[in-house]
């Protein structure tokens, strides 16, 4: 019950509700003081951010794939400290992170990464080609665009969407679960939703014993 409850809090903090995350992360160390992950969000939530990261950061231009999860665990080290993190840079509502806002990120900022070499290629002797017969080109045929792909990050968030219409509005948790499967699929460390899809299948698991 405390570690649902702590999901349930790090989805509040998300959505930029921190007076309601406190309260459910008070209940949670009542429940279980050792609770880690009710820990770590309720130290985030008193930490003064500007003196725990330190002055010094670089600048990060968000991508499409990014979040703030994602960013934390790659240059925190640690994916639920995305509150700090969103603390750090005065963003209210850390889910609303946009593609091509610049954010602070603290430390240094570490090296590229260095290009593979490109293998010389041996050189060849020189041949002369015999001379070609004429070729008579077929009539061209105009070429059907391909369809864009969808970038994965976008593919998330719609699928995301999709699977709460199905659990909230439609109350299809087949379809709710398959979806979020999907996102899985794409992003396997997301906890927050890895945690909605358990929940929804002992729902499901539920009904079906009691034969609704």
């Amino acid at each position: 019950m405390a570690t649902k409850q702590a999901f349930d809090a790090m989805e509040l903090l998300q959505n930029g509700d921190e007076a309601a995350a406190k309260s459910v992360l008070d209940r949670v160390l009542q429940m279980d003081p050792s609770n880690e992950m009710g820990r770590k969000l309720m130290d985030q939530v008193k930490a003064d951010a500007q003196k725990e990261l330190g002055p010094i950061f670089f600048r990060y231009t968000v991508r499409s794939e990014d979040s703030l999860s994602k960013l934390a665990q790659r240059f925190l080290g640690d994916r639920y400290r995305f509150y700090i993190l969103a603390k750090y840079n005065n963003l209210q509502v850390p889910n609303r992170l946009g593609v091509g806002e610049v954010i602070k990120i603290p430390g240094r900022e570490p090296p590229p990464a260095p290009a593979a070499p490109v293998p010389a290629k041996p050189a060849e002797p020189a041949v002369t080609p015999p001379a070609p017969a004429p070729v008579v080109a077929p009539p061209s045929v105009p070429e059907t665009p391909k369809p864009r792909a969808e970038d994965p990050a976008q593919t998330i968030k719609r699928l995301t969407r999709e699977a709460e219409i199905c659990y909230q509005r439609d109350r299809d948790l087949d379809c709710a679960i398959a979806k979020w499967g999907k996102v899985l699929d794409l992003d396997p460390g997301n906890e927050l939703i890895r945690f909605k899809r358990e929940r929804a299948i002992a729902l499901r698991d539920k009904l079906q014993r009691e034969g609704k």
